[in-house]
């Protein structure tokens, strides 16, 4: 399976810049790293093609780790609150 729409351009920092950038300004628990990256081999269990490449790394990481935010660190409201 190719992921086209993940590919990018080369990125300008580091693999360990871009997360600690994501750490620093994003808010989120250290949890969703670890969700993130489970979600990202679970990926490569069911899709053996895809790889992480420096053209597709920023843009996979940050889709796991937003995924994983909103199913950890998101609230819910229901109805009945408003």
């Amino acid at each position: 399976m190719d992921l086209p729409m993940f590919e990018g351009s080369k990125s300008p920092i580091s693999p360990s810049a871009y997360i600690k950038r994501i750490v620093k300004y994003g808010g989120l628990s250290p949890c969703c790293f670890v969700v993130g990256l489970i979600y990202l081999e679970r990926l490569k269990r069911q899709e053996p093609t895809v790889c992480l490449t420096s053209n597709s790394f920023q843009r996979l990481i940050l889709v796991a780790v937003m995924l994983a935010a909103k199913y950890l660190d998101d609230f819910y409201y229901s109805n009945k609150r408003w």
